[in-house]
């Protein structure tokens, strides 16, 4: 019956009367509170408190370290414009400055002879510049618009913890060298997880999921710092959106404290969200709905979910993972802020589940 059959279907258009009753309140903390409430008295199935704890020492976690030519953030509009590129995305200067910077690396690698590099296109027609080391890890000089982008082979945080000196001398020593600077504002340094390998990959993956992820929308601030900049067009929690998507996400929320079951593994519970909740990002709430770009929609949010939809039962028994992004997060000045944010992740999961 498509995403959640019949039993889900009347749970979630029963959660949906009730959160109706309180459509006047905009707080995604108060939908949570009442879907956990109303299904802790109505229910015989497990309680949120009693799902299996998971060992989250295996997660995994891959950076997207992003460094700006100031020239460009100078002269930046987040409105369309006229710029250069093969994909019509660029104006021209973030592939030189990938290449800036890939000089460098290709230096300090001849250095200490401890990595190789290579030219590669994985996504655009200019050149990429693809460092390994000896160890087998690596990671990718690219580019996005206003930026240059790196993206690594996806680690624990033991194994991480590891390539903290690597990442700082290849990574962002040689950005700082190459002229390049990283800027919150524009929200630079996306976090991105191993959905599988953060949940696991038992029928109690979803609400472990969902507990993170209505924790996430509801205390932004802990992902952001003090300051939180980045609440822009780029990365907005639900409190920036419509009324309708905090309740279609606090009517997920009750159906699940109400029925545990294979209709709450993780890719139904995220692709839900999808579907159900990121109906809109901020920008499209200043265009007329005939014109959204629907996968703006699924992209510009908070938490990243748009792999989901490849994420099956089967693949995941196949021991297939993908990632989820946490976009709405403090840029990365370094590779210490990077393990920060990834303590911050497991243990804020361990607090969610105790």
């Amino acid at each position: 019956m498509g995403f959640c059959g019949h039993q889900i279907e009347w749970e979630l258009n029963r959660a949906v009367w009730f959160l109706h009753l309180f459509g006047s309140v905009k707080s995604t903390r108060f939908l949570a509170f009442l879907a956990l409430l109303f299904g802790a008295f109505s229910s015989p199935h497990l309680s949120a408190h009693e799902i299996p704890i998971f060992d989250i020492s295996k997660a995994t976690y891959g950076v997207e370290f992003e460094f700006a030519n100031p020239q460009i953030l100078n002269e930046w509009d987040p409105a369309p414009r006229r710029i250069k590129g093969a994909t019509g995305l660029f104006d021209g200067r973030e592939p030189q400055d990938a290449k800036r910077m890939a000089d460098i690396v290709r230096s300090l690698c001849a250095e200490s002879l401890d990595c190789t590099m290579t030219i590669v296109h994985p996504r655009y027609y200019e050149d990429e510049f693809l460092v390994k080391f000896k160890d087998g890890f690596w990671f990718r000089i690219s580019f996005d618009p206003a930026c240059v982008e790196i993206q690594a082979q996806p680690l624990t945080k033991e194994d991480y913890i590891q390539k903290m000196p690597l990442l700082n001398k290849y990574v962002f020593g040689a950005a700082k060298s190459a002229g390049l600077i990283i800027d919150e504002v524009e929200g630079m340094g996306h976090f991105n997880i191993g959905a599988i390998s953060a949940f696991g990959s038992d029928k109690s993956n979803g609400v472990r999921f969902l507990s993170y992820f209505v924790d996430y929308q509801n205390h932004p601030e802990l992902a952001l710092g003090a300051i939180g900049n980045n609440l822009g067009g780029n990365a907005p929690p639900l409190s920036q959106l419509r009324p309708e998507q905090r309740r279609s996400l606090g009517a997920a929320a009750f159906a699940t404290s109400l029925l545990l079951s294979e209709e709450h593994e993780l890719h139904y519970t995220a692709n839900y969200i999808n579907r159900q909740v990121y109906t809109n990002t901020q920008d499209n709430l200043r265009v007329p709905r005939h014109k959204v770009d629907w996968s703006d929609n699924l992209h510009y949010q908070a938490i990243t979910l748009e792999n989901f939809d490849r994420l099956t039962p089967a693949s995941i028994k196949a021991g297939k993972d993908l990632p989820m992004e946490l976009r709405a997060i403090y840029a990365q000045h370094s590779a210490e802020e990077f393990l920060l944010q990834i303590e911050l992740f497991e243990l804020r999961n361990r607090y969610l589940v105790q």
